[in-house]
């Protein structure tokens, strides 16, 4: 506190309270709760059976700070998997899981005393619906409810399904092997490699006539780390035609395909949509 400050204070509360004795206590905030997880260990040499399962994680978390985590703890756990088969069994009822079932929100109520630590009393174990291996990754975060570290979450409560099953709850653990900002943990199976799809995907094309539509093309799967095939051919559906670039096209074009005349299109990214006379 300022002088000025302290002045200004001392003159309003003579004013309240009349010229005479008057004791003043210091009292300090106590700080903010800071909150840590728990370093996980990568498992990166997972074996080669059945469908390949990711391995299981039991978060923790603690309070290292010299205040209280008042309310309701969230956590907020993602599995991802390079091959999209990967998701979480929605198996407790505080937990809250998004559609493509590869993210949640617990919600633990009591709110973190300075120096308390808890993991989970279950783990995760996420699924793996394809065979036969995984190459993703668990990330996790904790923090008191209204207080998300990157901004407001997802408004999970709406959006997400709550899930099934017994509350998933915690259990003490030492706040002294809690030290991570950010809970992650890498999983791959052994030798890891993703198996080459050739297979050809049609494309179906919805509009009216003399309007443009747009369409994803796929291009096959290769083993993880190799490189796409150098050319792909697209057969166009009778009556229509790529639509092509106009001179102010802001996009620059990165693939070069033979049509009856040059054209040059891209791969869509997340960036705006081009006008109808830019599109390819």
């Amino acid at each position: 506190m300022t002088a000025f400050v302290m002045a200004v204070l001392m003159a309003v509360l003579m004013a309240v309270f009349g010229p005479g004795s008057l004791d003043l206590v210091a009292v300090a905030d106590g700080g903010a709760p800071v909150l840590r997880v728990r370093v996980q260990h990568d498992q990166l040499d997972l074996p080669k059976s059945g469908k390949g399962q990711p391995p299981a994680i039991t978060p923790a978390f603690a309070n290292v700070g010299r205040a209280a985590a008042p309310g309701t703890i969230v956590m907020s756990i993602v599995v991802n998997d390079v091959n999209k088969g990967v998701t979480l069994p929605a198996s407790f009822s505080n937990c809250f899981y998004g559609r493509e079932r590869t993210s949640a929100y617990c919600e633990f109520p009591g709110g973190l005393e300075p120096g308390s630590a808890y993991e989970t009393n279950a783990p995760f174990r996420a699924h793996n619906k394809n065979c036969c291996q995984v190459h993703g990754t668990y990330d996790y975060d904790v923090w008191p409810i209204g207080s998300p570290p990157d901004g407001p979450p997802e408004d999970y409560r709406h959006t997400f399904d709550r899930g099934r099953g017994p509350e998933l709850g915690l259990q003490p653990v030492d706040a002294r092997t809690i030290k991570g900002n950010h809970g992650v943990m890498n999983f791959e199976t052994r030798d890891f490699k993703i198996p080459t799809d050739w297979a050809i995907k049609g494309v179906t094309l919805r509009g009216a006539v003399r309007t443009y539509a747009e369409a994803a093309i796929d291009t096959p799967t290769v083993s993880y780390g190799s490189g796409g095939p150098e050319e792909v051919r697209v057969e166009l559906p009778e009556g229509t035609s790529i639509a092509i670039p106009g001179p102010d096209d802001p996009y620059p074009s990165e693939i070069q395909f033979r049509v009856p005349r040059p054209v040059s299109c891209r791969p869509r990214h997340s960036a705006p949509r081009p006008s109808p006379s830019q599109r390819s």
